[in-house]
């Protein structure tokens, strides 16, 4: 594994990386062989994209790795306050982790959820669940 903190195209690769993601042409999938969903991963034809955050608290310093097609790590560069691409690329590696880990644990999908349950909830008791309560 090389680290090659300061390639320009690492920054070529976040650019792309965080439009894909927010067109959602590409899906971030989460870690099913460990405890944490870390990292989220995008599987492309021949290799394979991994984020994560390195304190494991959902903020910089962030990970990004490039592995072969055979799952070997051939690249990797870490972005965090004081590293070469931090200034330029810190917000968009920030945002990109945010959109991989809500599309990798499918978010929208699991708030709908929780949604329809409680509507359903409320409904077997009576209760309006459209009212607000605070209000």
């Amino acid at each position: 594994m090389t680290s090659s903190d300061t390639d320009p195209r690492f920054g070529q690769l976040i650019d792309r990386l965080l439009q894909l993601t927010r067109d959602k042409a590409i899906k971030w999938t989460k870690n099913p062989n460990r405890r944490t969903t870390e990292p989220y991963s995008v599987n492309l034809t021949e290799s394979t994209v991994r984020l994560r955050s390195i304190d494991n608290d959902q903020a910089e310093p962030f990970m990004l790795e490039i592995l072969d097609a055979e799952g070997v790590v051939v690249q990797t560069v870490k972005l965090g306050y004081g590293t070469p691409l931090y200034e330029e690329y810190g917000d968009k590696m920030a945002e990109l982790y945010g959109l991989a880990r809500h599309d990798a644990l499918d978010i929208e999908n699991v708030i709908d959820s929780v949604i329809r349950d409680l509507d359903a909830e409320a409904k077997s008791r009576g209760l309006d669940s459209e009212s607000n309560p605070g209000s």
